[in-house]
């Protein structure tokens, strides 16, 4: 029985490598989305893999991107993942559906961040990018800040996600603002109504 399983992990593990290498090739050659979003297609239908493993093997790909535009063009962290997830949004978006694809993508975002060099300040400038560019609505971001996987001793989460604490305080606040300026605007309608 513990057989199938290794083999099952080998050959996820394959595929992972695999869309991972590709979607790191259409990036490094500046592919169009259609034809880097069909090549990942092709390879999900081909092995039936789930939206989750295409997800992560994206992260992945993003994240190697990143790091690559940092060290060999001389830009910094934010600079760089802004310019990535700016290009390469549109396929992003056609793999995440609903607001729990949302969550689990910023999961997958902090699980890949634990093993790079930098990768509490990563993972903020990810967070703030894919909020910016509405990949990911503020609800997904308290789903997944809420996850116990997200905050988690374990494997290093919740020391990774440290720095991003802040960013969600401060998405909070400015929703709680935002709330009460509507409700003040809302009671100054009722009294010029009277």
């Amino acid at each position: 029985m513990t057989t199938a399983t290794s083999e099952d992990n080998t050959e996820a593990d394959a595929w992972h490598n695999e869309a991972t290498v590709s979607l790191l090739t259409a990036m490094e050659g500046d592919h169009p989305v259609e034809v880097a979003s069909l090549e990942l297609n092709g390879l999900r239908m081909t092995a039936n893999a789930s939206w989750h493993r295409v997800r992560k093997a994206a992260v992945s790909a993003l994240h190697s991107r990143i790091e690559l535009v940092v060290a060999t063009q001389s830009k910094g962290l934010p600079q760089a993942t802004n310019e990535v997830f700016t290009r390469w949004e549109p396929l992003v978006k056609r793999m995440i559906f609903d607001q729990e694809d949302q969550s689990d993508f910023l999961l997958l975002v902090q699980k890949d961040c634990v093993e790079r060099k930098n990768g509490s300040s990563l993972l903020l400038t990810v967070a703030q990018r894919v909020f910016e560019l509405d990949i990911v609505e503020e609800e997904a971001i308290n789903i997944w800040w809420a996850d116990e996987k997200s905050s988690t001793d374990v494997g290093g989460m919740s020391k990774v996600r440290q720095a991003t604490e802040a960013f969600v305080n401060w998405l909070a606040e400015a929703e709680e603002e935002s709330s009460e300026e509507e409700e003040e605007e809302e009671g100054d309608e009722e009294e010029s109504d009277e």
